[in-house]
């Protein structure tokens, strides 16, 4: 009966034992997997951090794009009103000659085609009737 006890003991011993050592694999084997993940996802988080990096990058020279494009549109819309107050001005004066020369008999549409046929101001006018 003792020796049959001993053996009994050694080879409970012997799969506790071995059974520890399968859960210890088994421990090592997903502390191993979850280091693998854990570096996996560091990784995955810096690329993430450096796209994010290079997005603001690139957002912030597309806002100072776009300002830059306000700013100029805002000066070209400037330059288009003096333009225009100008034309206006020099509407007005050629109206007054108009009046001023036909009052003295002048024939003011025949000097009118002689200038635009010198600078050629008539003839994108003749164009667009010629499509038509």
């Amino acid at each position: 009966g003792a020796a049959t006890s001993a053996e009994t003991t050694t080879t409970t011993t012997t799969s506790q034992s071995n059974n520890n050592d399968e859960a210890m694999q088994q421990l090592q084997a997903t502390a191993a997997a979850w280091q693998q993940r854990s570096e996996s996802l560091e990784a995955h988080s810096t690329e993430l951090a450096e796209r994010l990096a290079t997005s603001e990058a690139a957002l912030s020279a597309s806002r100072e794009e776009v300002a830059a494009a306000e700013s100029a549109r805002v000066e070209l819309q400037s330059d288009m009103g003096s333009l225009l107050v100008c034309l206006g001005q020099e509407s007005a004066k050629l109206q007054r000659l108009q009046e001023e020369l036909e009052a003295r008999g002048v024939d003011v549409e025949s000097i009118l085609r002689e200038v635009e046929e010198a600078y050629g101001f008539g003839d994108e006018d003749e164009e667009e009737e010629e499509e038509e």
